[in-house]
Formats: C-alpha cells, sequence, structure tokens
C-alpha cells in the first residue's frame, strides 16, 4: 500500500505554529457548525493505529457537519505536541463508495483535491482551497478542515474516511471509521451524510407542475410532433451567472416506459437553455400526454438536478 504523500521535514518547524492555535489564511475557516446542517459523530478507539506507533495520528473522534453552503469535518486526535505530517478526508458524493474528493491538509496548507484524474493519496489536481484551524481540548488536539459545498458539486450526499499520518522515517498511521485497507480504495465507509434538507438549495430546474416548454404543450406539425423546450437554470444563493450558468440539461421524452427521443441542450451564459425536440408521429400515435424527463449534469456551484413533466400533445 503506498503511503501518504511525503512532506519535507522542512516543513516540521511550520508545525509548531499550526499547534500554538494559528490558524493557515486559505479560504474561509468554518470551525464550528452551521445551525443548518446535518451532522454524523464517529468515534474510534484509543490506541488502535493502522502502522506505527506514533500517537500524533491516533484519531479518536470524527465530526461531520454537511450544512447547504459547506462541508466541515473535525477529526480529534490525541495531543502529544506534535501534529500529523498530513491530513487526508476522502469524501464519495455519488455512491459509488470510491472518493471523488480529498480535503487535505499538510504543514503547507490545505486545499480540496480532485480525487478521479489521479491514482495516488493526495489526489490529482486542486479544485479549490479549503479552511483549517486546530484547537486544543482536555488532552485532545482538534484539527478542523471546511470546504465549500459549491466546490464538491453541491452533492445531495456524502461519505467520509479520514486517514493521518507521519511521513519520513515514521510511517505511523490511523484511519477512521475503521481499519486502512490493504490495497487499493475499499474504505470502510462512513454512514451517509444527507445534506440539511430545508436549507438545502432549490433545484436548478421548474418544478414538476411548470414543464420547461414553450406554450407549455407538445404541437402537432406535418408528420409529427414538435417540444420546444426552453427556460433558465435556477442558480442557488450567491451564485453568480458568471459562476453558475454553464453545463448541460439532457432531455428525454417518453410514451409510457417507451423512449421516443433524447436530446441535449447546453446553458449559455445567461442561464437560458433550449431545444427543439421532433418526434415522428408513428412514435407518439394517439397518446394524448409525453413525460419529459430533463437531468442538469451540475456544475461546480450549482448541484446535479432532476425534472420530470407531463407535456399535453395538442
Amino acid at each position: 500500500m503506498r503511503r501518504m504523500m511525503t512532506e519535507s521535514r522542512r516543513h516540521r518547524g511550520r508545525i509548531a505554529a499550526l499547534i500554538t492555535g494559528v490558524v493557515l489564511p486559505l479560504g474561509a475557516i468554518v470551525v464550528a457548525s452551521p445551525a443548518d446542517a446535518a451532522t454524523l459523530s464517529i468515534s474510534d478507539p484509543v490506541g488502535d493505529l493502522a502502522l506505527g506507533s506514533n500517537a500524533a495520528v491516533d484519531i479518536t473522534q470524527v465530526e461531520v457537519s454537511h450544512g447547504s453552503e459547506s462541508l466541515t469535518v473535525a477529526v480529534t486526535l490525541v495531543d502529544t505536541g506534535v501534529l500529523p505530517a498530513n491530513l487526508s478526508v476522502y469524501v464519495d458524493t455519488d455512491g459509488d463508495q470510491l472518493p471523488e474528493f480529498n480535503l487535505y491538509a499538510s504543514p503547507s496548507g490545505a486545499a480540496v483535491y480532485n480525487h478521479t484524474d489521479e491514482f495516488s493519496w493526495q489526489g490529482g489536481s486542486v479544485v479549490c482551497s479549503a479552511g483549517v484551524s486546530n484547537a486544543a481540548q482536555a488532552g485532545r488536539r482538534v484539527l478542523s478542515l471546511a470546504a465549500a459545498r459549491a466546490c464538491l458539486g453541491r452533492p445531495a450526499s456524502i461519505r467520509v474516511y479520514v486517514v493521518a499520518a507521519m511521513t519520513g522515517d515514521d510511517h505511523s498511521r490511523d484511519s477512521a471509521p475503521g481499519a486502512p485497507p490493504l490495497e487499493g480504495w475499499n474504505f470502510d465507509w462512513s454512514s451517509p451524510i444527507s445534506a440539511d434538507v430545508a436549507a438545502a438549495p432549490l433545484s436548478a430546474l421548474p418544478p414538476s407542475d411548470q414543464p420547461p416548454v414553450v406554450g407549455g404543450s407538445a404541437k402537432k406539425k406535418g408528420a409529427g410532433v414538435v417540444i420546444k423546450v426552453r427556460d433558465h437554470l435556477l442558480l442557488p444563493a450567491g451564485v453568480t451567472q458568471a459562476q453558475g450558468c454553464h453545463g448541460i440539461v439532457k432531455l428525454k421524452v417518453k410514451r409510457s416506459n417507451r423512449v421516443v427521443a433524447k436530446a441535449k441542450a447546453k446553458v449559455k451564459k445567461t442561464c437560458v437553455y433550449k431545444k427543439k425536440i421532433k418526434i415522428k408521429s408513428s412514435q407518439v400515435g394517439s397518446a394524448k400526454r409525453l413525460k419529459l424527463l430533463a437531468t442538469f449534469t451540475g456544475n461546480g456551484s450549482v448541484g446535479r438536478s432532476k425534472g420530470a413533466y407531463t407535456v399535453k400533445v395538442e
């Protein structure tokens, strides 16, 4: 099993700055759980290190707060006066029990890494900055990592897996929940943590009783039926058009349970998306209604959304 990314020993002096309670200036720092958050607490036994014997990596508790705007993970360790060389919070956002992101902290800073474009412990490219802070609490050291949910694609639910490690000649490592896998990414993931439903952003697509169709219905035209899809993406509060107005809306038309048409609409800079869908009369038959299914695939600021609509044939 490949060990965690190596940090140069010249950074050890910077660890001392963290131990004194100095907060690294890397994005918004969120230490306390926001009021509009779903939470999960994970307990881990003391002294159950997977490798080595350095108690500085001994995780005893993980508190996860999945709010409407941010994800905060507070990791409690045994306080030995030394911090781990690195701390990774792997995040599964699509339920496949593989990490899509890594909230990674080391003496040189903290960031969110894309974990799908490189097979390494740290991950590939940096997606955005992360906040990190620490505090001493009755013989324990609490390291808190925070990232904007927009950075993670605003997932409705997540799973986490945490690893604290030393580097160099000291290979000590601990993880939670459970022990690290012998190989690959077969983590013992946490239970799913849904975002706070009441505070979660509205769907980017219109509600089911408001089809994104010009005139609200499909029109018979010549030897076919035409559905003119046109609407605009609904952005969460605080997201600008420059940030959120891009991506693809996938469209599917069904007659009963049979798919009769598929199309894609590109979201423009104004957030408008539109597509003319033509269907042969033979595929529609005598149907008075069709079902339109729309899926916005999401982007870095607006999460994935789905909508289902009944469209009359006139």
